[in-house]
């Protein structure tokens, strides 16, 4: 999505090469629980980059460890250079060693905060499921043309076919008429 991959190129100016010294979390849950020992994890590493993959932010980070951000429908990150004070909507607070932080809120609750240790972006659960990504150069016509063909039309009546994001990142049910009707991608009439 354009509003994650202008987020990403933000965040990267903003926060690589960071050292995180405190986090604070709301306790409350968001999508699912915030993991234990998050903040802990979190403390006293250092920012090597952000990326981007579908709607999800991967922050990483060393020594080697992913923090993945999820903002769900209305989660908001926000970067401050100097201290504010944080909303009733805030979930998280992240303190660098330059008194800077980063504040993530999210009133509806939707998003999602993770923390895990693998050896690439590629090996986090909540990546492993998602799609080739449509601006990449592995993807084209072809690709998606075996997308629309691998998908059930029948199954449900519907007026177009039913791709999700395990197919093509950041397709999701929301977005599906807006991608492929109008552009005239692929019409089907099952009516």
């Amino acid at each position: 999505m354009p509003e994650v991959e202008t987020l990403a190129r933000k965040l990267r100016k903003a926060v690589t090469g960071k050292t995180i010294a405190r986090v604070s979390l709301s306790g409350q849950t968001l999508r699912r629980p915030v993991p234990h020992g998050f903040a802990a994890k979190l403390r006293g590493r250092k920012i090597r980059r952000v990326l981007r993959r579908g709607k999800y932010l991967i922050i990483e980070l060393e020594p080697r460890m992913f923090w993945l951000i999820h903002l769900g429908m209305s989660g908001r990150l926000f970067y401050h250079s100097r201290t504010f004070h944080s909303d009733k909507h805030t979930h998280a607070v992240v303190r660098f060693s330059d008194a800077s932080s980063l504040e993530y809120r999210d009133p509806r609750r939707f998003g999602l905060l993770g923390i895990y240790e693998a050896d690439r972006p590629e090996r986090i659960p909540e990546i492993q499921s998602i799609g080739k990504e449509p601006l990449s150069s592995g993807f084209n016509a072809g690709c998606y043309s075996q997308v629309l063909n691998s998908v059930s039309f029948f199954r449900v009546r519907s007026k177009f076919p039913q791709p999700g994001q395990s197919d093509v990142a950041c397709l999701y049910k929301l977005h599906r008429p807006e991608t492929i009707g109008p552009a005239n991608v692929f019409q089907v009439n099952t009516f």
